[in-house]
């Protein structure tokens, strides 16, 4: 059964700095990059200081699938899809 998964990258941005993933199909952690089709995408969000929110501006067929400009201010970012 293949899953996706997004890639580990730089742990730390500086704030404001673009983030850009991949979201990744495959098994055991090998795979292709998947380009961002929101139909196969149950959910791709973001979590900042605690509060969840969609991640918007993915275009279709987006590769990377995520470009995404942090607040500017210190703090956890959790991607999830």
């Amino acid at each position: 059964m293949n899953s996706g998964w997004i890639p580990p990258g730089v742990s730390k941005y500086s704030p404001c700095a673009e983030m850009t993933t991949d979201i990744r199909n495959g098994q055991l952690l090998r795979g292709h990059a998947a380009p961002y089709f929101p139909n196969n995408t149950e959910r791709f969000g973001h979590t900042f200081d605690g509060a969840p929110q969609a991640i918007g501006g993915c275009g279709l067929g987006d590769i990377p699938a995520l470009r995404w400009r942090p607040p500017n201010m210190d703090g956890l970012a959790i991607i999830a899809h």
